[in-house]
């Protein structure tokens, strides 16, 4: 046997041996050392978990450019229409006068569109006298215009005294749309009255007075009525007066005549001359 414990080694057997343990010896030294170079090279090439993450996981997307805001359309005709106009100005109120027979009257503003109804009851309604019958109380107001209420004439008696009330106030110094005998006239603008809008009528010459025991004076108490209109003055209003007067209680004197409403100091001076009362 080669390794007989009993028998010692030959030189060639204990150099074979020795080869044969420094072989060894190399490949196990070579071995090592191959493996530690091929672990070092592997944990090299190895990528660390936070580099095999970022490595694994895709970029984000590039953010998208924003789009291009619309550009504003001009509005179409049809919504310029819908657009609310700007409310209307407020009306402006008219301004009339009321006189006569009214409890309060003047000047006042009252919106458009009111009546001549509308302006007696703002002046307080009519006083007992008034006639309003030749009014027409839905005609409508016309601004910068005048109402004009009539008065009807009126007398009293107390004791040996009379009073009289003549008509002071005429319907025709009214606007024309005004009166109940023009309805149906166009207003246009501030109306004329109808005593100022009708044509002056020709004068009428005056009666000759008739020859008088008085050496051509009037008489007061036996004159007419058209002969005491022809004093100067004096029209059918006052003469009117004169003659209820007399009716009542026959002038005394001439200065009696001043008794009468409208001869005033002035007109009785004026006609004293031309009248007598014998």
């Amino acid at each position: 046997m080669l390794f007989s414990p009993n028998r010692l080694l030959t030189s060639k057997e204990q150099w074979l041996l020795v080869l044969v343990a420094a072989a060894l010896l190399l490949g196990t030294v070579s071995l090592f050392w191959y493996g530690r170079r091929a672990a070092g090279r592997a944990l090299a090439e190895t990528p660390a978990p936070a580099a095999v993450q970022a490595a694994e996981t895709p970029p984000p997307p590039a953010p998208s450019p924003a789009p291009d805001p619309a550009p504003e359309t001009p509005p179409t005709p049809a919504a310029a229409k819908e657009t609310p106009p700007p409310p209307a100005p407020e009306p402006k109120p008219i301004a009339v006068a009321i006189r006569g027979g009214v409890r309060r009257g003047g000047l006042f503003r009252l919106p458009p569109g009111s009546r001549v109804a509308d302006l007696i009851m703002e002046a307080g309604g009519a006083i007992g006298d008034a006639d309003v019958s030749g009014l027409n109380l839905a005609a409508p107001l016309a601004d910068g215009t005048t109402l004009t209420v009539p008065v009807a004439a009126s007398r009293s008696v107390s004791g040996d005294r009379l009073t009289l009330r003549g008509a002071a106030f005429r319907l025709e110094e009214n606007p024309a749309h005004y009166l109940t005998a023009n309805a149906g006239v166009p207003m246009a603008g501030p109306a004329v009255s109808a005593s100022a809008a009708a044509p002056a009528p020709a004068p009428v010459p005056a009666a000759p007075r008739p020859a008088t025991a008085g050496g051509g004076l009037v008489n007061l108490n036996t004159a007419p009525q058209s002969e005491i209109e022809t004093l100067p003055g004096i029209g059918p209003v006052l003469a009117g007066r004169i003659v209820a007067q007399r009716d009542a209680r026959p002038f005394r004197s001439v200065e009696e005549v001043a008794e009468v409403p409208g001869i005033g100091p002035k007109r009785l001076e004026a006609m004293r001359p031309l009248v007598t009362v014998q």
